[in-house]
């Protein structure tokens, strides 16, 4: 039963991004919505985090299965964006591969644009950095919060 919820659990962050993109849309409050959308995400994945600490015990199998749909979405986008061309771009898989990280994306292009050559464009380079970065940043919260999850159970253990 643990493994469902830790399925449900991993691929939560899509559900939430995919949710996050409609709100995006919603006219005067859609930009406020993508920083509160974030901000909880990054909570809630730190939440997460410390669940997987509970029920797996190796931080490696742990971090890789938590954020298993991250890094998959992460490949499934550089085949549809960077590989193929705009002709052979699947929209489903185009889609789906963005909505691990949408909610951080707010975030993210506020840091790609220090590293794009002329900060008024937009490249693919950066939109693809934009995910990576943001699918590490999703990987680092998981693991501060497995790392918290673990010295919780070693204290409650210990008293």
């Amino acid at each position: 039963m643990k493994r469902i919820y830790l399925l449900l659990f991993a691929i939560s962050p899509m559900v939430i991004g995919y949710f996050v993109n409609l709100m995006a849309l919603l006219p005067g409050i859609g930009v406020l919505l993508l920083y509160i959308a974030s901000i909880i995400l990054l909570i809630y994945w730190f939440w997460v985090g410390s669940k997987f600490a509970d029920a797996v015990s190796s931080p490696l199998l742990a971090v890789m299965g938590g954020n298993f749909f991250g890094i998959l979405s992460l490949f499934i986008y550089y085949w549809q964006f960077v590989i193929l061309d705009d002709h052979s771009r699947s929209m489903f898989w185009a889609g789906i591969s963005q909505t691990f990280t949408t909610p951080l994306s707010i975030f993210t292009a506020r840091i790609v644009v220090f590293f794009d050559k002329s900060p008024n464009t937009i490249s693919q380079t950066s939109i693809t950095s934009m995910y990576v970065i943001g699918t590490l940043i999703m990987m680092v919260v998981f693991t501060i919060g497995y790392i918290f999850g673990k010295k919780k159970n070693k204290t409650k253990q210990a008293t």
